[in-house]
């Protein structure tokens, strides 16, 4: 192989280096032009035709190309296992039994020293032994046995604590020891007259005639509004009515009193007290009242029972509005002949009774003892629903009511 940094016509070989141009200066005295050095350097390139020979001379065979072996395949996880495996770390030989150890008399001496106790190195055991096995023991043939006895003392231990408990126990507790649960309090039973009445109350109707309905419960007390009441006139009521409200009379008459009151009904049952007043805006008072509604009943001798200023008041429920008049007999007239003079209500005709009520009541049947509310009074049921016409006296108030629940409402708010 050519050198490249050989000058092209040189010539060159070994112990023979370049020429140097002829007008190269020699140094001081040479005036020839020619360069001759003294020690001419010996230069040797290197080249692959040399390196083969020398290789060859060596020894060695011809060059070769470089193969790396092969790159082992990645595992299929994605890791690259190691190629390294760690050695088992070694067994330690298992110490001897103190009966393999020589016996030793006087003072222990030290290790190592002459005479003295050698370094311990634990024997190997022998290749050829095995180990040895333990012997199992014997299982216990009672072992059934002995759990049926641990639950026959259970059952004893718990069934003598409960002997003890119950029977033993209160032998040396005294009664006054004892704690005794409370009796429960119950509330008192609600009275019968204030759920339903007895059979022969004012609704019980006779052979022949349409039931009375059924007495309702008694309903919420509402606070009466603060509506003025015309001076003249006192509620004879204790506990106040639900509303109290006065009506203007253009007629005084059965009539008159249909005209200006209306008919209502009501879901909730309600009392609303009335004070008539007539076209003037003066106060109704009962000598004029009770003659133009019902002359046979209400004689001058009647009215002369009771005082001038009587309470009237309009009893609304499912069924209709029912009047209820309240008359308060006078501290000089006596109490046995008020209620023998008052009897004679039973002896007026169907059509005369039937003006306390705003609307006709029907045919009536006959008159009957009854009760309202423990009260004894009389009543009498006529044809059309819920119309029973009742009369009864609580203290010195004699109650005309054209209805059973209205006479319950008003004999409640006169106690």
């Amino acid at each position: 192989m050519d050198n490249p940094q050989q000058n092209p016509g040189s010539p060159s070989g070994p112990g023979q280096g370049p020429k140097p141009p002829s007008n190269l200066p020699t140094g001081s005295g040479n005036q020839s032009g020619g360069f001759n050095p003294a020690h001419p350097p010996k230069v040797d390139v290197r080249t692959m035709g040399s390196d083969t020979k020398s290789v060859q001379d060596s020894g060695g065979g011809a060059p070769k190309p470089y193969s790396p072996p092969p790159i082992p395949p990645k595992p299929s996880g994605g890791m690259e296992k190691p190629s390294f495996t760690p050695p088992k770390p070694p067994i330690p030989p298992k110490p001897p039994t103190p009966s393999s150890l020589p016996a030793q008399s006087g003072p222990p001496k030290p290790v190592g020293a002459p005479g003295g106790e050698p370094s311990f190195k634990p024997p190997s055991p022998p290749s050829g032994d095995k180990p040895k096995q333990v012997p199992e023991l014997p299982k216990k043939p009672g072992s059934k046995k002995g759990l049926f006895t641990l639950i026959l003392s259970i059952i004893i231990v718990v069934g003598a604590g409960v002997i003890g408990y119950f029977f033993v126990f209160p032998l040396f507790v005294g009664e006054d020891e004892a704690v005794n649960e409370p009796a429960p309090v119950f509330p008192p039973a609600p009275s019968v007259q204030d759920t339903a009445p007895p059979s022969d109350l004012f609704d019980v109707p006779p052979a022949g005639s349409l039931p009375p309905d059924p007495v309702p419960p008694p309903e919420p007390t509402i606070p009466a509004p603060d509506v003025p009441v015309p001076s003249g006139h006192s509620s004879l009521f204790v506990t106040p009515p639900d509303i109290t409200s006065d009506v203007t009379l253009d007629e005084i008459s059965t009539q008159g009193v249909r005209d200006a009151v209306e008919i209502t009904t009501a879901q909730v049952a309600s009392l609303k007290e009335v004070v008539f007043m007539d076209s003037e805006g003066l106060l109704v008072e009962l000598s004029e009242f009770a003659p133009a509604l019902i002359p046979d009943l209400f004689t001058e001798d009647i009215v002369d029972l009771f005082e001038s200023d009587f309470t009237t008041a309009i009893y609304s429920d499912s069924k209709g509005s029912w009047p209820v008049y309240i008359l308060q007999r006078l501290p000089t007239v006596g109490t046995d002949r008020a209620k023998e003079d008052l009897a004679r209500i039973e002896e007026i005709n169907v059509p005369s009774l039937s003006n306390f009520y705003l609307q006709s009541s029907g045919g009536a049947g006959e008159w009957k003892d009854g009760q309202v509310l423990g009260t004894s009074g009389r009543y009498r049921v006529f044809t059309e629903s819920g119309a029973s016409f009742n009369y009864l006296w609580v203290n010195d108030l004699l109650v005309l009511a054209t209805n059973y629940s209205a006479a319950q409402e008003a004999v409640r708010r006169l106690q």
